[in-house]
């Protein structure tokens, strides 16, 4: 069986990961791209990959399709049985899927598929749809939300595409993880551009694939001679080729280099 190499440098540590296809009935703000299922899927398997190859671990709610994408590819970096093992290999890629015990009586059976192939761990949070600390945070905290990112702790958030639950996600980590990165896809529409253009003190919302293009737009100016005052810029509109890998990878870098700073917030 081959096996993906794994780094170490997010042993320990985990990455929210908010993502989903916009209905194509969505608001102006949770406006879907064209070819979103595509982009947002490439966006999705990209992070996961840089994250598992690093050893982190991926949390996420139970949005049955993702849940499945990012356990197909937690398949990659599988640990092998104890028999098979060397002193060598990492722990086994994680994910951390958190489903609301209040809508069903049992998970979604995507959840259950790699829960059983042991790719996945399954969180069940009874009344998760339930509002919490509404005293302390006006919005209201959704109870699955709140033990999601208290039991987990993540660094940094990612969210990529999405619609209002995304948006939710989003609010819930800036006010339980103040001071922690949050990068998201704006080219990837929905929620992630909605979130791009918020400014907050505490939280530093970083549109993480505009930033790498124009970098790269920057950079191939100067390699031409170019003058970077009038390099091209990115327009959303134009649904540019985007470098998920190169995204995933400089995200990963990032929140390793800074990872003990993250750790303590």
């Amino acid at each position: 069986m081959i096996r993906n190499p794994r780094g170490n440098r997010l042993r320990g540590r985990s990455i929210l990961l908010s993502a989903s296809i916009p209905l194509p009935e969505s608001d102006a703000r949770h406006r879907r791209i064209r070819g979103a299922h595509f982009e947002i899927d490439q966006a999705v398997i990209s992070l996961a990959r840089a994250v598992f190859s690093q050893g982190g671990q991926i949390v996420l709610r139970g949005v049955p399709a993702m849940s499945m994408l990012v356990g197909m590819v937690a398949g990659e970096y599988r640990e092998p049985s104890l028999a098979e093992r060397s002193s060598e290999e990492r722990p086994t890629a994680s994910v951390e899927v958190f489903e609301s015990g209040s809508f069903a009586e049992s998970p979604s059976e995507q959840a259950l598929v790699m829960y059983r192939l042991g790719h996945v761990r399954l969180n069940r949070v009874e009344g998760g749809g339930e509002r919490r600390r509404g005293e302390e945070h006006p919005g209201g905290l959704g109870r699955l939300r709140e033990e999601m990112i208290e039991r987990t702790s993540p660094i940094a958030m990612v969210c990529i595409g999405g619609s209002s639950e995304e948006r939710a996600d989003f609010e819930a980590f800036a006010h339980l993880r103040r001071g922690a990165p949050v990068y998201v896809f704006a080219l990837t529409g929905g929620a992630a551009a909605s979130i791009a253009v918020r400014s907050d003190d505490d939280n530093v919302v970083r549109r993480i694939d505009q930033e790498i293009l124009e970098e790269v737009s920057t950079l191939r100016a100067k390699y031409r001679g170019g003058d970077e005052e009038h390099r091209p810029r990115i327009d959303p509109e134009e649904q540019p080729v985007i470098p998920y890998p190169l995204i995933a990878q400089w995200i990963v870098d990032e929140i390793s280099e800074e990872r003990a700073r993250w750790s303590t917030v």
